[in-house]
Formats: C-alpha cells, sequence, structure tokens
C-alpha cells in the first residue's frame, strides 16, 4: 500500500491568491505592528468586552482584517482623546 503526499492546490485560472488575501494580516505581523506578543493579541481577539476585531483562521494560520483593526485602533484612540477632556 503507498500513501500518496498531498498536495498543494493551485488556484482556479483567473484568480490571483494575492488578490484573495489582500487586506488581511496574519497575527505574527500584527503583534509585531502592535508591539505585543501574539498571546495577547488572541486573548484580545476572544475577549468580546474589548470590541477588538475577530480572526480568521485558514489552516493553521490566524488572520486579521487590517481595516477592521484600524477601526478599531481609531475609536479607541478617540475614547482616549475624550476622557482626557
Amino acid at each position: 500500500m503507498q500513501i500518496e503526499k498531498s498536495q498543494k492546490a493551485s488556484p482556479p485560472p483567473g484568480l490571483d491568491p494575492g488578490a484573495l488575501m489582500e487586506g488581511l494580516i496574519d497575527s505574527e505581523k500584527l503583534a509585531a505592528a502592535l508591539g505585543i506578543r501574539r498571546e495577547t493579541l488572541s486573548r484580545m481577539a476572544t475577549d468580546s468586552s474589548r470590541g477588538f476585531p475577530p480572526s480568521l483562521r485558514i489552516g493553521m494560520a490566524v488572520y486579521y482584517n487590517l481595516a477592521a483593526v484600524r477601526r478599531w485602533i481609531c475609536k479607541e484612540t478617540s475614547g482616549e482623546a475624550e476622557d482626557e477632556e
């Protein structure tokens, strides 16, 4: 009995894989950009009281919608500015 190795499926003709993932950032890059650990980022995403955008798991990788993260940052920073006045 011979076991075949799994092969990555190639995208259908006319579909640009880069365009498909446009607007998403992986957890490692986002955590680095925010200056936090990936574990902290994961806790933020699962804590509904923080209002942080949810993650999207594709296979073993975890991604976030970059536009949603930017909106969250704007909301958080505008809330801090209101508290200071």
